[in-house]
């Protein structure tokens, strides 16, 4: 069973993808340092990167970062260790400084070449000159918009047994998660017109949880396929089961005609 780790940053040389999310920066780290597996992953914590020592182990354990990232890595210990020793300090001025941090490594993943990756969650401001396009269960930064960027499959059926299904916690943190990046996944493949794989995605979803967004989700890329039958068969099911908006009674009027 996956254990996610929702805030994290991370590099990789493109086109060599990344097959595992088990607690992504702690386990990179652990193999990366005991078993020197996968040197060409740059992972950063992007929690843990509030606190000085953690920038200063990063700029410590990969200097061509450091290099690139200097006057950010250095304006923003300034500013966190008058946090760190009870000082009186800006706090707009410390976040900004925390952002332009994380956007200056994402500035040098593409300088070098690399795709850069986030996790769902992840600050304001982070990233927001790319697009995020939704891979597995991180997002793959571009500089450019509508283009396809393969996804490694993800296998839902763990979750499925009944242990799981009873489990508050995975319930409510871990499902939530994958359901969330599927969700974004299918809005993006709709965006892009690949509506067979968007459907393939939602239909995924489903069996995490029913609920009335994926639902008409799934209609809506129906109704762009033109297979109105299939469209109207789940704007009624939404209708019977979670009661009608003004906007699905229109597009279920529309797949009547």
């Amino acid at each position: 069973m996956a254990n996610i780790c929702t805030s994290f940053l991370f590099f990789t040389y493109i086109n060599r993808w990344i097959k595992c999310y088990k607690r992504l920066n702690t386990v990179t780290i652990y193999y990366q340092h005991i078993y020197n597996r996968r040197p060409d992953i740059v992972s950063i914590d992007v929690n843990l990167l509030r606190r000085s020592w953690y920038v200063e182990y990063i700029a410590s354990y990969y200097p061509d970062i450091a290099k690139f990232s200097n006057i950010e890595i250095n304006n923003f210990i300034e500013k966190v260790s008058k946090f760190e020793k009870g000082l009186p300090y800006d706090s707009v001025e410390l976040q900004q400084a925390y952002i332009d941090l994380i956007n200056s490594f994402i500035r040098y993943a593409f300088s070098e070449g690399k795709a850069a990756y986030l996790g769902l969650v992840i600050e304001e401001g982070v990233g927001n000159f790319l697009k995020r396009i939704p891979v597995g269960l991180v997002y793959y930064l571009s500089d450019r918009e509508n283009i396809y960027i393969q996804s490694p499959e993800i296998d839902v059926s763990e979750f499925e047994k009944l242990v799981y299904k009873m489990d508050k916690v995975i319930n409510e943190k871990v499902i939530t998660y994958y359901s969330s990046m599927l969700l974004n996944r299918g809005i993006y493949l709709n965006r892009i017109s690949m509506h067979n794989e968007a459907i393939s995605v939602y239909q995924k979803v489903l069996r995490l949880k029913q609920d009335k967004r994926t639902y008409e989700l799934l209609a809506d890329s129906y109704l762009m396929m033109q297979d109105k039958e299939k469209a109207r068969f789940y704007y009624e099911y939404i209708i019977k089961n979670y009661g009608s908006t003004p906007a699905i009674d229109k597009k279920l009027e529309f797949t009547k005609k």
